[in-house]
């Protein structure tokens, strides 16, 4: 084995083949041009609040290796979303004499660079969601322009580390339903339950995915929510989206539950795999987020909700809901179930056996009904807010059905009002919502 090169030193390299293998020899020969290797730099990224779309401080802590002498600048690149300041030092009055910050790329200026532990405090805005891929890029450079610096030129690094980026804390509980998941207009039912109180004139942001449209008009339907106002706008860009950005006219408590509708219109297809909704709570800056709430498949179950009407607005009285359904041809060979699930607070039991099927004017078994499986009992109700209808193996003809629902109301209407029909062992099919005159709310049909 030859001598090793150094700084630049040319160096040649050549194979041999031996019993067991292929080996590589290096000589000293000159024949090819080498390289100047890049001192490590051991790094490690924490940020002082990890929320999305939060400004906070990020301390870069990193361990140089061997000294840097002159004027050193160092340059920061972090993942695509994060935002630095333009003067991107968090602590002024260091080592440290300056930095410029330039979406994602940040350069601090310092007078040379010693063995050892450093830090580097900066100023920037996360982004919304935990980017991918999630590396941090640190590299020195000696006695360059700044805008040198900013293009990042290989040839001219003196030392470089990359280290792993943080995760976002997704931290606001919330969750996003449609009153259909089949194409074309719909709405869209957000609940949230913040852990951070929200002030009045503070903001509640909600973002949709890319495709999805939503707008202010028809106006919001605030089902627990304090007044307030609604502006709807596009954001360009790679993560181009439609926002709803409602300004509260009274304040969110700590641990209250919320809900709204936002009128909106699903795609065709979801462009993105990693298609997400995001919720944001704000007052003067950003107090909780979660940007990454679970986006609903797309699909068409021939299933369409035309109308949901109570009987009774008394509290704890016995109440008829009438349940309106309109269904294209549909196999039940995977369905064994349709499961009406009322909120907390309600009670089918005592009336159970008062479930009607309506449709075509029948009071008993006919064509013209829902197909159920008469031999499993044709419907239960295991649970106090549940009723199962029992299906058989064979289809829904085309056509329009009328489920009269019999069912004790609540002492008051439940924090998160929302009532579900999803087909047992098949997604859930359809979300639509009517006004509630048993506890002045609404209900909500999934």
């Amino acid at each position: 084995m030859g001598e090793s090169s150094t700084h630049g030193e040319p160096i040649a390299a050549s194979t041999a083949r031996g019993g067991r293998g292929t080996s590589a020899l290096f000589s000293n020969d000159r024949r090819f041009q080498g390289f100047t290797l890049k001192q490590s730099l051991a790094l490690r990224v924490v940020p002082e609040l990890a929320i999305p779309r939060k400004a906070t401080t990020i301390r870069i802590f990193f361990q140089c290796r061997s000294p840097l002498p002159g004027q050193v600048l160092l340059r920061v690149e972090a993942p695509h979303g994060v935002d630095f300041d333009r003067g991107c030092l968090a602590e002024v009055g260091g080592v440290y004499s300056g930095c410029a910050g330039l979406g994602n790329i940040a350069v601090a200026q310092r007078e040379g660079l010693t063995v050892g532990d450093h830090e580097l405090a900066l100023r920037a805005v996360n982004p919304a969601r935990t980017p991918q891929p999630n590396w941090w890029l640190l590299e020195s450079f000696a006695d360059l322009a700044l805008q040198t610096v900013f293009e990042g030129p290989f040839e001219q690094v003196r030392q470089s580390g990359r280290g792993d980026g943080y995760e976002l804390l997704q931290s606001l509980q919330a969750t996003v339903r449609p009153s259909s998941q089949q194409p074309g207009p719909i709405n869209i039912f957000l609940w949230l339950k913040p852990r951070q109180a929200v002030p009045l004139g503070g903001r509640l942001e909600l973002h949709a995915p890319q495709g999805f449209e939503m707008s202010c008009e028809p106006p919001l339907v605030l089902l627990a929510m304090p007044p307030g106002s609604c502006e709807a706008f596009h954001v360009p860009g790679l993560d181009d989206h439609d926002v709803v950005d409602f300004r509260l006219g009274g304040a969110l408590t700590a641990g209250g539950e919320y809900e709204l509708s936002v009128f909106s219109r699903n795609p065709t297809t979801i462009p993105s795999s990693l298609s997400r909704w995001g919720v944001l709570l704000s007052g003067d800056e950003v107090l909780e987020a979660n940007m990454e709430v679970p986006q609903y498949p797309l699909t068409d179950f021939g299933m369409e909700l035309l109308s949901l009407q109570s009987s009774n607005a008394a509290p704890n009285a016995s109440n008829e809901v009438r349940l309106q359904l309109r269904f294209r041809s549909l196999s039940l060979s995977g369905i064994s179930e349709i499961r009406i699930e009322a909120p907390p607070g309600w009670d089918f039991r005592p009336l159970c056996t008062r479930f009607q099927d309506i449709t075509g004017g029948c009071q008993t078994r006919c064509t013209y009904q829902l197909p159920y499986a008469e031999e499993r009992g044709h419907h239960t109700c295991p649970e106090a807010n549940v009723l199962l209808l029992l299906m058989d193996r064979s289809a829904v003809i085309e056509g329009v059905f009328i489920l009269m629902l019999a069912v004790v109301n609540p002492h008051a209407a439940p924090p998160q009002n929302l009532w579900s029909v999803p087909r047992r062992f098949g997604a859930w099919c359809v979300v639509g919502t009517l006004e509630d005159t048993a506890a002045g709310g609404f209900l909500q049909i999934i």
